[in-house]
């Protein structure tokens, strides 16, 4: 069997690096998952839902409601 040199070190930084780009895409998903849940409510049937907006020029409470729904 033929062996050649420097397998086990290419073997080693492709685990390396395929290691850091999953923990890289996981911290991305965490991420967008917080954000997405910061970001929407449900609101549930028999509720209504307001629209508080703190940043930007028309802060505070929006004139409509929401339904049932995200």
């Amino acid at each position: 069997m033929v062996k050649v040199r420097g397998v086990g070190v290419a073997a080693a930084t492709l685990k390396t690096s395929l290691t850091r780009l999953a923990i890289r895409i996981a911290v991305v998903v965490v991420g967008l998952a917080f954000f997405y849940g910061a970001c929407v409510a449900r609101v549930r049937p028999n509720e209504f839902g307001v629209e508080q907006r703190k940043f930007g020029s028309n802060k505070g409470i929006v004139a409509s409601h929401f339904g049932p729904g995200l």
